[in-house]
């Protein structure tokens, strides 16, 4: 059982605009198929390669765009000649949404009207579309110098008072209705980075909760879900003087080497992204450096520079001894959150 061609026909696509401009069109395609068994819900399907998506613009063949109208609904027919073959006309509408049953409130229709298009549409809350938001969460950092790298001082060199400036994350909101609770996937992923791209953003990016209410409409008891997605941005190696010569490595609290290795360096334990040259900006990285080091005996001393006055801090090697002149600065990544694949989700937007 498989749809073999897909291809737009000409009869039978059309249009239509009111003196209220609200516009509908009609595409057709010629949809054929190998199976007798491939009925209208194979090949009225939403998801079919080569025939518009449920909700999406009004695009013809040669570029014609109406983003106010989109597609409402499929009208499947098997021609009478060749079983084996579907005209499915793809209708579009701008006011799809004005009326829609999934939105509360009055729609500004009444009487009989307003009934027809109730008799017309799908009522259930769970075959609504997914919803989705994106919008900013605002948090504040502290910043040690200005876009064009100069500290916080006066002329005399004395530093001011911290800097703490803004920093907008971006937060995608995806609202779903579903039939149940599972609380098990609410408490799993709390503060859950995506394992896997998720609706174009790459790994290790997405950090997600989730809340759910419950409601009760068209006398159906069901569930609105509501995926809380925070973004960060990775963070590229080469912002801390990393490159394949080695003026940077990063390690796992371990010991274990992260970056540079042989191998395929990704792997979501270790917070780097696909490529190997990024890491998570959820990632904790500390520089691996201490106020006291080990000397050749195994004693803790305090470091100084070569006049003997002492040092605040000193850059440490893996073993805890100062790190060498001219060795790369090693960087200690942590990882304060699990990973899960976001698509097991459900969401599907």
């Amino acid at each position: 059982m498989a749809i073999v061609d897909v291809r737009e026909t000409w009869e039978g696509s059309d249009a239509e605009r009111d003196a209220s401009n609200a516009r509908q069109y009609r595409r057709t395609f010629q949809v054929i198929t190998n199976d007798l068994r491939d009925g209208p819900a194979v090949v009225g399907n939403t998801s079919v390669t080569g025939i518009p998506g449920l909700y999406t613009s009004f695009v013809d063949a040669y570029g014609n765009i109406d983003r106010g109208a989109v597609v409402h609904s499929f009208k499947p027919k098997r021609r009478s000649d060749d079983p084996l073959i579907w005209d499915v006309e793809v209708l579009y509408a701008s006011r799809v949404f004005n009326r829609s049953p999934y939105r509360q409130g009055a729609s500004g229709r009444s009487g009989k009207a307003e009934q027809g298009d109730k008799g017309q549409q799908d009522t259930n809350p769970l075959n609504a579309p997914v919803v989705i938001q994106v919008d900013g969460q605002k948090y504040e950092k502290p910043q040690a110098t200005d876009l064009d790298g100069w500290s916080f001082v006066n002329f005399a060199g004395q530093a001011f008072a911290q800097s703490v400036i803004d920093d907008t994350r971006i937060l995608i909101t995806m609202d779903k209705n579903k039939a149940t609770i599972d609380q098990g996937q609410i408490g799993t992923y709390k503060d859950v980075l995506n394992a896997d791209f998720f609706w174009g953003c790459e790994p290790l990016t997405l950090k997600i909760h989730i809340r759910a209410q419950s409601a009760f409409e068209e006398k159906l008891k069901y569930w609105k879900y509501s995926y809380y997605m925070e973004y960060r941005q990775p963070i590229p190696l080469g912002a801390f003087g990393a490159s394949p010569n080695g003026k940077s490595i990063f390690y796992q609290p371990s010991g274990s080497t992260i970056w540079p290795q042989p191998g395929d360096p990704n792997g979501p334990s270790v917070l780097v992204l696909p490529g190997g040259k990024a890491l998570s900006g959820w990632a904790d990285i500390r520089v691996n450096q201490g106020t006291w080091f080990y000397d050749a005996t195994g004693a803790q001393r305090k470091p100084s520079d070569g006049t003997g006055a002492p040092l605040a801090t000193t850059l440490l090697d893996t073993t805890g001894k100062q790190l060498k002149k001219g060795d790369p600065t090693i960087y200690i990544v942590y990882r304060p959150y699990e990973i899960k694949y976001f698509k097991d989700l459900g969401i599907n937007p």
